[in-house]
């Protein structure tokens, strides 16, 4: 995989656990194209809470205003991930969430896979497909 996924996540954030799902994460998914990316951020996304799901969006959000992408056209990705996620306005919010329900399942699968989205090409655009490799 051309990119560093130990180096984007933060090493002080992160315990070697975590850092370990990343990496397992970081195969299973590297060679995925674009559609077979967004499948799996919807699919993911339904086991996520909403509580966690509002957190992925405020770090995002945080992401793209600490100028962290290497090109503008990265950020471009954030309006279209937002409306990607889903959140049921009908479940009641706890207050309180937990840094094991952030960091563990497929809440840290779903905040991998947002990501590597935010940071891949923008959508729709030339050069954005990705080919699969068997």
């Amino acid at each position: 995989m051309p990119h560093n996924f130990g180096y984007m996540f933060n090493r002080i954030l992160y315990d070697d656990y975590v850092l370990d799902e990343l990496e397992k994460h970081s195969k299973k998914y590297e060679n995925i194209s674009d559609r077979e990316l967004i499948y799996e951020i919807e699919k993911v996304q339904k086991e996520v809470p909403n509580e966690v799901k509002l957190h992925h969006m405020k770090n995002l959000e945080a992401l793209s205003q600490m100028n962290t992408f290497s090109q503008q056209s990265s950020s471009d990705n954030l309006p279209y991930l937002k409306n990607l996620i889903k959140v049921d306005e009908n479940v009641p919010s706890s207050s309180r969430l937990s840094r094991s329900q952030y960091v563990s399942g497929s809440s840290l699968l779903l905040w991998f896979l947002l990501v590597v989205a935010l940071y891949r090409k923008p959508f729709g655009r030339r050069g954005f497909g990705r080919k699969k490799y068997y």
